[in-house]
């Protein structure tokens, strides 16, 4: 993920940005070392990953098209070298989670 929004078209300048906002040198090795305990540039990578996807969003409660975005931004290696059953526990996992979220966002009326 590091590398791929550096150098991303669609996200390398906000990335500048967020490494200077951080003080941090734009480089993968300083980015890996600091990015495990600086959660604002975590999470500005995170959002910044989601924008070198050229589809659109899903909508809120596409559960599918959310697992779909996740398998093709975040393209979890233990999904694509797992068995059919690890598989299955892992999107398990995430429908979980995505539900978990779900509950939040409707509880703060955002969906």
């Amino acid at each position: 993920m590091v590398r791929g929004v550096r150098l991303h078209a669609a996200t390398r300048a906000a990335a500048a940005e967020l490494y200077r906002a951080r003080g941090v040198a734009a480089n993968d090795v300083a980015i890996w070392v600091v990015i495990e305990f600086d959660d604002v540039l975590a999470a500005g990578l995170a959002r910044l990953l989601l924008w070198s996807d050229p589809r659109r969003l899903p909508a809120v409660g596409d559960e599918e098209g959310s697992w779909a975005l996740y398998l093709r931004t975040w393209r979890p290696g233990a999904y694509d070298r797992g068995t059919p059953s690890q598989r299955n526990a892992l999107r398990a996992k995430w429908a979980s989670n995505y539900g978990a979220a779900m509950r939040e966002v409707c509880h703060a009326g955002m969906a």
